[in-house]
């Protein structure tokens, strides 16, 4: 099993590094589709900074199902003011893994009730030393 997910993390970095796009938007949302391959995610985000509007704005999604429903809902922007972890770790630069998002308060409710997040980690992005995003992996199966 281990040697199965080495196998996994090695390809998944090979991939990113080969990775051949002509911008910002198209290389994010290759890395976010290959993160959520690797990781058997429902959804993954790759959310930027945007401070003219004070919002993370994903730059980056994976291809799925929960993908599309997050960008139909207009869920791939998250206004700071709103709150919620993946806010939460934009600002303070702490992770944070969620098993059970349906059971948090702190979660913001369209997440969990209209997108049917269940189970979330949330990393911040830092380039530079300075914070720029957060990183989203999602799935709509509640950890055990």
């Amino acid at each position: 099993m281990e040697g199965s997910k080495d196998a996994r993390a090695f390809e998944l970095l090979e991939g990113l590094l080969a990775l051949d796009a002509t911008g910002l938007d198209d290389a994010m949302a290759e890395a976010a589709q290959r993160l959520a391959d690797v990781l058997r995610a429902d959804k993954v985000d790759v959310f930027l900074h945007d401070a003219a509007t004070e919002a993370l704005v994903a730059v980056g999604t994976s291809r799925t199902p929960m993908g599309r429903r997050e960008h139909e809902l207009g869920l791939d922007r998250l206004p700071l003011a709103d709150g919620g972890w993946t806010v939460e770790v934009f600002r303070t630069g702490r992770g944070h893994l969620s098993p059970r998002s349906d059971r948090e308060s702190t979660e913001v409710d369209r997440i969990v009730r209209e997108l049917g997040v269940r189970a979330s980690i949330n990393v911040p992005l830092d380039v530079g030393g300075e914070r720029r995003g957060v990183l989203l992996a999602s799935s709509a199966t509640p950890e055990v």
